[in-house]
């Protein structure tokens, strides 16, 4: 996937209006759209970090698969949300499932985690050479 089109994808996603109507009731209306930067890696496991809710990082092995990047877009996004919001929780707690459920009220359930498949799975282990296969473990 591009960078543009990640881009434009996440700005769809935090400017419906589900989301201006939950930011305007928190008095947090003035959200920014993070800024999404493409890594090699986030780690061999990880598709995808969120910092703060100014910056959100996506490993390059993700990208192969269109479905699974706007996922985790989905997600991260969500995780931005929690932090602007200041919802209450741990990373993963009630306060995400909050967010995750305002920013895909459809998918939140498969949103919550990145799923591997042969092209990502071949994308990964190109760059953790050392890592082991885990498209036996999931699902």
């Amino acid at each position: 996937m591009r960078q543009t089109t990640i881009e434009n994808y996440l700005a769809k996603v935090l400017s419906t209006d589900k989301i201006k109507e939950f930011l305007q009731k928190n008095d947090s209306a003035d959200m920014k759209l993070p800024h999404i930067l493409v890594v090699p890696t986030c780690g061999p496991l990880v598709a995808g970090q969120t910092i703060g809710d100014k910056l959100i990082r996506l490993s390059s092995w993700l990208l192969v698969d269109e479905e699974e990047t706007l996922s985790v877009i989905r997600h991260e996004a969500s995780h931005a949300l929690k932090v602007h919001s200041k919802l209450a929780g741990s990373s993963h707690g009630s306060g995400f499932t909050q967010a995750l459920k305002l920013v895909s009220p459809r998918t939140w359930r498969k949103d919550k985690y990145w799923y591997p498949n042969p092209e990502i799975e071949d994308a990964r282990l190109k760059i953790h050479t050392r890592s082991k296969n885990i498209l036996n473990r999931v699902r």
